[in-house]
């Protein structure tokens, strides 16, 4: 047995303690409820090597300033932390926090005297006989307390980290072990223990733990022996993402499409991470940037996807067919994937192409036809129109197309347009004699590209 003074000593420290009138110890527990302190406080059972703290609140109750001169604790195994510098000014209804500390070396019980000013409270703190956990780190076994934490390293996801310990009575009386759990996550044990046990003096429990994290950061865990508590501790890396390889399976190098882009891996990815896949474009002959060109799952030019174990390509929603709009400005569409510190490209070629007529109304009035026209024409350079208009008998009137060049119109209005190669048309033809002898339209586009002719158009 160790005591920090002989009993007759203690016995002249029963009465209550009194800081003068206006100061009151309390002792706080985990949740904060403060208990006034009455003589003495004892301490959790605590093994040798472990800590275990006792927080403590000295209160001004009085009306007047008070002054804590010192504040200390006499006896093996017990120290303070927290104190402040002194003299410590407390005004009337504040107070100082402080702790006491019990680490003992050894197994026994324990004693000693808190000071504070003039008060005097006798501590007790008791080490029971256990067995104490012991670590092989690189080949040096050393002792595991509660203020430790084994770390057992960095390793790659879905890899496995392995420790081993010991229970060891190094004491000189038998120690029994009852239980050991790991709470639940990436620490396991490698394999059952055979508890509980009975170790005479100098015999030890040689087990082993691993660390087995299933996804990239960091881990901790508890290892838990008889009420005792070892912090566990590893980090774990995902492992590097496959190669993605992009590709466009039905690919029509044309404007004013939605087009379907795959990517798969290389191989299945063994961890988890993100790709980022981007789009830029870069339009033909300085056009402005084409807005319509873009990804049609969120109307955006980025996209994130999160990668798991497994996976054998980029899905958007469970989908592999990244679909994207091709616009109607020609140029180069590229698609770029980041992820780790790696990327790779794949370039989607629109070339000029010749105007495309989307649509043709026709309305009759007594003495005109108003012919509304929409298209695209991704070179930007429209120069002619030909329209060549059917009689019912199918013989064409004035026996030949009428040809409109409309280079400058389109010149200005390509100039002052930045939505794409997009255009709206609207054209009115005086008819000499009934409308209603119009039965079919023929158009053709030029531009720089080549000419687009139309299917007749009955009406």
């Amino acid at each position: 047995m160790k005591h920090g003074f002989c009993l007759p000593f203690l016995a002249l420290m029963l009465s209550a303690p009194r800081l003068h009138a206006e100061f009151v110890l309390y002792q706080l527990g985990d949740d904060g409820k403060e208990t006034p302190v009455v003589n003495r406080v004892v301490m959790s059972d605590t093994t040798a090597g472990d800590a275990s703290e006792v927080r403590f609140r000295l209160r001004n109750t009085g009306a007047k300033n008070g002054f804590v001169n010192s504040t200390y604790v006499r006896g093996a195994g017990f120290t303070t932390s927290g104190t402040p510098s002194f003299p410590f000014l407390v005004v009337p209804g504040l107070n100082m926090d402080f702790r006491v500390r019990f680490q003992p070396n050894g197994p026994g019980t324990f004693s000693g005297t808190l000071f504070v000013n003039d008060l005097q409270v006798f501590i007790l703190g008791r080490s029971p006989d256990v067995a104490s956990v012991w670590v092989d780190q690189g080949g040096a076994w050393r002792m595991v307390t509660n203020q430790d934490e084994v770390d057992f390293g960095r390793v790659q996801a879905h890899g496995t980290s392995a420790l081993r310990f010991a229970f060891r009575n190094t004491g000189g009386l038998a120690v029994r072990v009852t239980g050991a759990q790991l709470l639940p996550g990436a620490f396991v044990f490698s394999e059952p223990l055979a508890l509980p046990v009975e170790l005479p003096p100098g015999r030890e429990l040689v087990f082993r733990m691993q660390f087995e994290p299933l996804r990239g950061g960091i881990f901790r865990s508890t290892l838990l022996v008889d009420g005792r508590t070892i912090k566990l501790a590893g980090s774990a890396y995902e492992p590097p993402l496959p190669e993605p390889i992009l590709s466009f399976p039905s690919a029509t190098y044309e404007s004013g499409r939605q087009q379907p882009l795959l990517v798969r891996f290389s191989e299945p990815a063994r961890g988890n991470g993100v790709m980022l896949l981007t789009l830029t474009f870069t339009p033909q002959q300085g056009a402005p940037d084409d807005a319509a060109v873009q990804f049609v799952s969120n109307f955006q030019r980025k996209l994130s996807f999160d990668v798991r174990t497994g996976d054998e390509g980029l899905r958007w929603k469970g989908n592999p067919e990244i679909l994207f709009q091709t616009g109607t400005t020609a140029g180069v569409i590229q698609f770029t994937i980041t992820y780790d510190s790696s990327s790779r490209s794949a370039e989607f070629v629109i070339p000029a192409a010749v105007p495309q007529l989307v649509s043709a109304q026709l309305q009759k009035t007594s003495s005109t036809v108003v012919l509304t026209l929409s298209g695209f024409d991704n070179a930007r350079s429209l120069s002619a129109l030909s329209f060549t208009w059917y009689h019912k008998d199918g013989s064409v009137i004035g026996g030949a197309p009428l040809v409109s060049q409309v280079g400058p119109a389109f010149a200005r209005y390509f100039s002052g347009f930045n939505g794409g190669g997009g255009f709206t048309l609207r054209a009115a033809f005086p008819v000499s004699g009934s409308p209603e002898n119009i039965a079919g339209l023929v158009l053709e586009a030029t531009n720089a590209a080549g000419s687009q002719r139309t299917e007749k158009i009955v009406f």
